[in-house]
């Protein structure tokens, strides 16, 4: 292709954290009037070089990038030539109960003449915008109001209103995640408006089905690497799919898969499940069991836990639990015997101010009550001790704050709680993320032995690999329903990731 077309050009790009490299030598060529996906495995880089790109990250001194030919100084998110790039990031940051037309002025700030809002032009301009992108809606609704593809548009017009110039970038960062299929197909013939008066649009995400769909170019990113730059001509699912994940689609990790039938019957019973983002998903797990739900972000999985446990509200469906129907409220999910582990551990796994010994022993406080109602303390503290060694944390820890320990440490003791008081169902909600090797493994002994004792385990996580270590089964949703089930021992990194992106397992 014409290098003339290049509009923006990343060269010979690093990154490394106090050691471990994150991004290795990558090059990116944006071209105007055309749309680039960016695409690539959880932890492959992708985020970090989107931030590198807005000037949030400092990149290596050894890499170069240039716009419309110009020198760029990455490290400077204030230089004149930022102007032109324009990100909008999965979160869309615009404020619910504002309209569009206050929306967009958070970004550009309102048109005034002699201190007073010009608000017929504000008006005309932000129209403008919305009919060069083949957009029309109410400026006035609170933005809360809009459809989610809607939203999109209104975050896209707030950075159009900065364009100097039509040859401008516009990086949608997973901005579509939590859309359905139609508000996608909707949003990019908004898109394409942009893209026919010369913008260059990156478009990272993890659907390989839109990619192959929307996008002119694709750039894969592997361990930090690219290994693979082609026009969309040139692919095939099975293709980019090779380039996604490599040696990873022929290797089955070691896992949990030689766990024997415990023939304890069903200890939870999922019944048409409805939430925001979850539609009438249906499934039941076994005492013993570790059972895995996978799926991309949007995609439903990281509702599942909170949606069985009843921290989120429930627009329909029933939860069982040994027979019995669970509210759906967390405490009524604590008195039937479920315990949750949850993703956002610091704002909602521990409370940070109190000790080790209030966070391991919270749920089930009444069997240290004395007659006096007053709490044995004693009594907490040789249990949590001697639990805490069990978990290879030190005893002497009981009453140190839990935010001076370690993540790792920190999520032992959430599991710890559960499993030393007894659940017959535990939600594990990205219970690894963020925490070393060691915790890691540490954390998983205790779930492959709580199941060993009957527990029903439900494990959601972004990560495959993680998935296919340890479980018995995986479910995995796309687009808020249950699209496949694997079970040991077919369950790969590869099959998962295949069926996560709306492939059919069945030809790997």
């Amino acid at each position: 292709m014409n290098t003339q077309d290049e509009l923006f050009v990343l060269k010979g790009v690093w990154k490394t954290y106090n050691g471990p490299l994150v991004l290795s030598d990558v090059d990116l060529t944006l071209r105007g009037g055309r749309v680039h996906a960016l695409v690539g495995h959880n932890g492959c880089g992708k985020s970090t070089l989107i931030r590198i790109m807005a000037g949030a990250e400092r990149a290596e001194p050894a890499g170069a990038a240039y716009l419309d030919g110009a020198p760029v100084e990455l490290n400077d998110s204030h230089s004149h030539h930022h102007r032109r790039l324009h990100f909008i990031h999965q979160g869309l940051n615009v404020i619910p109960h504002l309209s569009t037309l206050e929306n967009v002025a958070l970004g550009t700030g309102y048109p005034k003449r002699f201190g007073i809002i010009r608000w017929r032009s504000h008006r005309m301009r932000i129209r403008e915008i919305l009919h060069r992108i083949g957009a029309d809606f109410d400026l006035d609704r609170p933005v809360h109001t809009l459809l989610p593809n809607q939203l999109v548009v209104v975050a896209i017009a707030r950075a159009m209103a900065h364009w100097t110039d039509s040859r401008s970038v516009l990086v949608l960062d997973e901005a579509t995640a939590a859309l359905p299929a139609p508000e996608v197909e909707q949003l990019f013939t908004t898109v394409r408006h942009a893209v026919r008066d010369g913008a260059a649009v990156l478009f990272v995400s993890h659907r390989l089905d839109e990619v192959l769909r929307f996008a002119d170019d694709v750039t894969v990113l592997r361990n930090g690497q690219v290994v693979m730059n082609a026009e969309r001509d040139e692919l095939t699912k099975a293709t980019l799919l090779d380039a996604l994940l490599g040696h990873q689609q022929h290797t089955t990790p070691s896992g949990n898969h030689a766990r024997a039938e415990t023939g304890k019957g069903t200890a939870l019973r999922v019944q048409n499940l409805t939430t925001e983002r979850i539609r009438e998903a249906s499934l039941t797990i076994e005492s013993g069991e570790i059972l895995g739900v996978a799926g991309l972000d949007g995609s439903g999985r990281e509702q599942f836990a909170d949606a069985v446990y009843g921290t989120i509200p429930r627009a329909g469906g029933e939860i069982l639990l040994n027979g019995n129907t669970v509210p759906a409220r967390p405490r009524g999910s604590v008195k039937a015997g479920m315990g949750l582990v949850p993703a956002d551990r610091p704002r909602s796994g521990v409370i940070p101010e109190m000790s080790v010994r209030v966070n391991e022993t919270l749920p089930r406080l009444k069997q240290y009550r004395r007659a006096t109602k007053l709490l044995d303390k004693r009594r907490e503290q040789r249990d949590v001790s001697t639990y805490l060694e069990n978990v290879d944390m030190t005893p002497g820890s009981t009453e140190k704050k839990i935010k001076f320990l370690s993540g790792g440490n920190q999520q032992k003791v959430v599991i710890s709680r559960w499993l030393r008081h007894g659940v017959d169902v535990l939600l594990l909600d990205e219970p690894v993320q963020g925490i070393d090797v060691g915790a890691k493994e540490v954390i998983f002994n205790l779930v492959r032995d709580a199941a060993r004792n009957g527990t029903a385990v439900v494990m959601c996580s972004a990560v495959d690999e993680d998935l296919a270590a340890l479980c018995d089964r995986v479910v995995v949703f796309d687009h808020g329903a249950i699209v496949a089930e694997l079970r040991a021992p077919d369950i790969t990194v590869a099959r998962i990731a295949a069926a996560s992106h709306a492939f059919k397992t069945g030809t790997l």
